[in-house]
């Protein structure tokens, strides 16, 4: 039972962190995609870059860079939330354990 317990709260705990972190992921979309426009310079290498590589089209390239772009905020932001609240509960117990 106590074993059963344990499991239910790991599961939980899992599901709390994968909410999290899609409600993470959504929120860093807009924040990347309107960070700031693209120079032409830019978006010229970006369809050179599709060009070269021959399946993608510059639209492809685009939303694949994007899509993982913001996959990668969201991780840098979950994990950095992840750090806060682990420091902010052990000065917690430290403080209530004298």
């Amino acid at each position: 039972m106590e074993k059963l317990k344990w499991w239910r709260m790991k599961a939980i705990v899992l599901l709390v962190n994968i909410l999290l972190f899609v409600g993470l992921y959504l929120i860093t979309i807009p924040l990347v995609h309107f960070w700031r426009p693209l120079t032409r310079q830019e978006i010229d290498w970006l369809v050179e870059s599709a060009e070269w590589f021959g399946f993608l089209n510059a639209q492809q390239l685009w939303w694949l860079l994007m899509a993982t772009t913001d996959f990668i905020v969201a991780l840098v932001i979950f994990i950095l939330m992840k750090i806060v609240w682990r420091r902010l509960v052990s000065r917690y117990n430290a403080a209530h354990a004298k």
